[in-house]
């Protein structure tokens, strides 16, 4: 009798650590690829012709040449781009862009993702279940002053 508990409690400890070992991991992994895609995304999105020339918004507020501004529609292209590409085909991704202002360059992000858990994988029965897991990024883009560094 002692044997079958023995043998019970370490099913148990496999399944255990299988499950939180595959989820952190994971969870790890798509944490800094969030951090890496948006990093390049506002390398990518810069202003060159704003840094440049300089900028007039919509309401007619001029900005000196030297302004770092970035492009809202052309960073969220290179970014679903890019994480696109680096993702993991086997799950669903749900990327949420909550605030994106371009001078100065800053973006808030949310990409949730579903992580399935089959337990026929761990030898215990057929269910699967499903987790929901997100990872949340505040990014803003800052400028240098050389001598500062």
């Amino acid at each position: 009798m002692l044997g079958i508990v023995v043998i019970a409690i370490g099913i148990v400890g496999v399944v255990l650590i299988s499950f939180f070992g595959k989820t952190t991991t994971t969870n790890d992994q798509n944490y800094y690829l969030l951090k890496e895609v948006t990093d390049a995304s506002f390398i990518d999105a810069l202003d060159l012709v704003a840094y440049r020339y300089g900028y007039t918004d919509d309401n007619g507020t001029y900005y000196e040449p030297g302004i770092i501004k970035i492009d809202e529609q052309k960073f969220v292209e290179i970014f679903v781009r890019r994480y696109a590409e680096s993702a993991d085909i086997a799950r669903n991704y749900k990327i949420s862009f909550y605030e994106i202002l371009e001078i100065p360059p800053k973006v808030v992000i949310r990409v949730e993702y579903t992580e399935p858990f089959n337990l026929l994988e761990t030898f215990v029965s057929n269910k699967e279940y499903e987790f929901t897991i997100s990872e949340d990024i505040v990014g803003i883009l800052e400028e240098t002053v050389k001598g500062e560094e």
